[in-house]
């Protein structure tokens, strides 16, 4: 069985991301410049992702598509498969050239949680899932337990391990 990854809400290149700051008036992220926040992640995603390993990016992949992305996408270990974010368009061949598939959401039955984008209302959670791995609110939590907020900001940029996913499940069931 190949090892599955959950990342979140890169927003790779997106300069103006920098400028956002929380609740609390802190930066959401921390970097200088893009550089730097493209380099962090890229580092962190290969520190975990392997060669054949499958990679989720669940949505909110970049603005900024050409060269430089293609550059980044190429450095970037894995099988990726993207979940769509309100920011991706999945008739934009420079972005899903990327990717082994692409897809709204993603049921994982056998481990009772569905993976996708923007939080999923519970009422349209598939019969087998009674979790809700997401994104889209990069640093706000929701209060409800069955969702699990997976955006790079609360991992420290590093992919989710499937096994990460399914501890957090078993701790909160």
């Amino acid at each position: 069985m190949r090892n599955n990854w959950f990342f979140s809400d890169p927003h790779l290149s997106h300069e103006k991301f920098l400028t956002f700051h929380d609740d609390m008036g802190h930066p959401i992220r921390p970097f200088k410049d893009i550089d730097e926040m493209d380099e962090h992640i890229i580092e962190q995603w290969n520190s975990v992702v392997r060669d054949g390993d499958n990679a989720y990016m669940m949505g909110d992949i970049t603005f900024e598509l050409g060269e430089r992305f293609d550059g980044i996408m190429a450095r970037m270990k894995g099988r990726k498969r993207l979940i769509l974010g309100n920011h991706d368009d999945p008739k934009n061949p420079d972005l899903m050239k990327h990717f082994k598939k692409a897809m709204i959401w993603r049921v994982f039955g056998e481990y009772n949680f569905v993976v996708s984008h923007i939080p999923i209302a519970k009422e349209c959670f598939h019969r087998t899932t009674a979790f809700n791995l997401h994104g889209h609110t990069h640093v706000r939590e929701l209060s409800d337990r069955a969702y699990i907020n997976n955006c790079c900001e609360l991992t420290n940029y590093r992919p989710r391990h499937l096994d990460e996913v399914l501890q957090i499940i078993k701790d909160r069931s």
